[in-house]
């Protein structure tokens, strides 16, 4: 038994609504993506500033 070809419509058209919908999401990622960033390099900010300076 040999499995059936998947078929894919002809017209792979985006409409307005879909490509926004994808541009929201990638947007929406980017944000993310920053928060995160920014708070990883906050959190290493804070933990060195606790560190006791030697006097360098």
């Amino acid at each position: 038994m040999t499995p059936s070809p998947v078929q894919l419509p002809q017209n792979l058209d985006i409409t307005p609504a879909q490509r926004r919908q994808v541009l929201v999401l990638v947007v929406a990622g980017l944000v993310c993506a920053w928060l995160t960033l920014s708070a990883a390099i906050l959190e290493m900010m804070t933990a060195l500033a606790s560190v006791p300076s030697r006097g360098w």
